[in-house]
């Protein structure tokens, strides 16, 4: 079996167990995206690697709500992906296969 797609999990898990409305789940999925297209596997994120981002956010002229908006959406997606790693995968055998 194929690793699940957690981003896609974890946006699903945003618009019907969340909520959150289409335009958000939409720009939480842009901001995660571009963050990891920049710094890669979530397993290997730093702290020093986000506040890196934020800057380079700033530099480019983003409002200081899309980069608070962009904080808020990296940090649930690693929240999401370490109660997956630790809660569910021994419970649920098809989701969050992260090792």
């Amino acid at each position: 079996m194929d690793k699940p797609n957690l981003l896609s999990e974890f946006l699903t898990h945003l618009g019907v167990e969340k909520g959150l409305s289409k335009n958000t789940v939409v720009a939480y999925n842009r901001d995660i995206s571009r963050f990891l297209i920049h710094h890669g596997e979530p397993r290997t994120i730093t702290s020093q690697q986000l506040e890196k981002y934020v800057g380079e956010l700033r530099r480019a002229g983003l409002a200081e709500s899309s980069i608070a908006r962009a904080v808020v959406a990296i940090r649930n997606y690693l929240l999401f992906l370490f109660s997956c790693l630790f809660f569910f995968t021994r419970r649920n055998k098809v989701m969050c296969n992260l090792l």
